[in-house]
């Protein structure tokens, strides 16, 4: 196997792991986005809230003791927000 082989594969294998930083940003937008249109309404806060705890269980886990992670996190919000403007 090549350099170039081995390292499509390692990096195939990594990401198929779990979600990445920017995904869980992406999901933790959308929960934000559609609990800020819910407001006036507490069962479909409710509803979406119990919906997004489901969706985001899996960035959660990555982020638990993983300080990296969160930073990573953090800095695609962050750039989220700023194409957002």
């Amino acid at each position: 196997m090549t350099i170039l082989g081995a390292f499509f594969f390692a990096s195939l294998v990594l990401t198929s792991c779990g979600p990445s930083a920017c995904d869980c940003a992406e999901l933790g937008m959308e929960a934000l986005k559609e609990t800020m249109a819910n407001l006036d309404d507490p069962i479909k806060i409710a509803e979406s809230a119990e919906k997004w705890e489901k969706k985001m269980k899996p960035c959660v886990e990555a982020s638990e003791g993983d300080e990296e992670f969160e930073k990573e996190v953090e800095k695609c919000l962050e750039d989220m927000m700023k194409k957002e403007k």
